[in-house]
């Protein structure tokens, strides 16, 4: 459940950041968020893979 809530916040956050991103240029922040989301996805879908079995 930890690791759907981070991924819901994280996807927030870099939402926010994308949208600032267009009006100021490039951000590494939306790079190092990216991969944030990533592992978050990763963490969710062996959690849920792991609590059906």
């Amino acid at each position: 459940m930890a690791a759907i809530i981070a991924l819901v916040v994280l996807l927030g956050l870099f939402t926010v950041v994308l949208n600032r991103r267009k009006a100021q240029g490039s951000s590494a922040l939306s790079g190092i968020l990216g991969v944030c989301i990533l592992l978050a996805s990763i963490v969710a879908i062996v959690s849920t893979v792991l609590t059906g079995h």
